[in-house]
């Protein structure tokens, strides 16, 4: 099954058209579908037979498209003459075409240039999402297996394999790279619900064996059909550890002014400071208190020992000969 990869110009279809003629080697109207009908408001019976150039608000157009032709142009914009004898803005393909009996023909296709700017904006947005927008954005069938993603260099070294239509998250990603449970979870729940669950936070490692976590925000979105049955899931990813982490840095920066210093109470205080510090940035946390801080009376003498609580067993911290020692949890 080959990727569905999008990088850009010329991954995108080309909008439908509206309206369908076939014109025969005269340039006369040999077919006339019913949009055709519908866009200018003119029935088969009418159409049928005419000369195509008939259709153009200024028939001398014709010419300039045979020469646009000539040079290789498929596609241009043209105005076409309603029933009515309103102009009306379009944009055409043409493509050749061969009868049963050898003679050329032209399927002639028109959409509103209305229409095809609001096909365009479309398209420019997917473009902006896909190939231009700094996040990963994956589209998983309801089997949970990929079938489209944007830039697959971006995962490279991530990853195990370069082919992932086909294949699921759990297949694909390595050991440890995020709870693959967790994901697939969050999936059913949105093709059952359909209801889209926006930026939750994933910890994972990239990198084996790494003790370094990332974190990423992650929304899935359901992707549903003209009929509105979930067909498929749009996840949208990006990088935002730094986020976290100067979030988590400012919790801790609260924590300490509030936590620190409650009393005047020289043992809480140093207590207090430790609990702050351990686990957030080490496992265990010594501070160190010069004699000097201590009124003369109250000096702990050499031999002292302060016990030091944590979540494991209980420790005991030996003075330094400059001051007490108080280890914290």
């Amino acid at each position: 099954m080959h990727d569905i990869t999008f990088r850009g110009d010329g991954e995108f279809p080309e909008p439908g058209s509206e309206a369908d003629v076939l014109l025969d080697a005269c340039g006369r109207v040999a077919a006339w579908g019913p949009g055709a009908q519908q866009m200018l408001g003119c029935p088969a019976r009418e159409a049928v037979g005419r000369s195509a150039d008939e259709f153009l608000y200024d028939p001398a157009d014709a010419a300039d498209i045979v020469r646009r032709w000539e040079k290789g142009a498929r596609r241009g914009s043209l105005v076409l003459r309603q029933r009515s004898g309103k102009p009306l803005a379009a944009q055409i393909w043409v493509r050749a075409l061969t009868s049963a009996n050898g003679d050329p023909q032209w399927l002639v296709q028109a959409a509103r240039t209305a229409v095809l700017r609001t096909y365009e904006y479309g398209r420019a947005l997917l473009k902006g999402l896909f190939t231009d927008s700094p996040f990963n954005i994956d589209i998983f069938d309801t089997q949970l297996r990929f079938v489209g993603l944007n830039i697959a260099e971006r995962r490279a070294g991530v990853f195990q394999g370069t082919e992932y239509s086909g294949h699921t998250m759990r297949e694909m990603a390595p050991p440890g790279l995020l709870d693959v449970d967790a994901l697939e979870a969050r999936q059913r729940r949105v093709l059952e619900t359909g209801k889209a669950l926006i930026d939750t936070e994933v910890v994972g490692h990239p990198v084996a064996n790494s003790p370094r976590e990332y974190v990423w925000s992650e929304s899935i979105l359901p992707l549903r059909d003209p009929s509105g049955r979930v067909i498929a899931l749009g996840h949208v990813v990006s990088d935002v550890t730094q986020r976290v982490r100067s979030r988590e840095r400012l919790v801790l920066t609260n924590e300490a002014a509030i936590g620190i210093g409650t009393t005047l109470d020289l043992w809480r205080t140093a207590r207090e400071l430790a609990e702050v510090a351990v686990p957030r940035f080490a496992d265990i946390c010594f501070v160190d208190l010069l004699d000097s801080v201590f009124p003369a009376a109250n000096r702990p003498k050499a031999d002292h020992r302060v016990p030091r609580c944590s979540a494991g067993p209980l420790a005991v911290g030996q003075p330094k000969t400059r001051g007490q020692t108080l280890p914290g949890k």
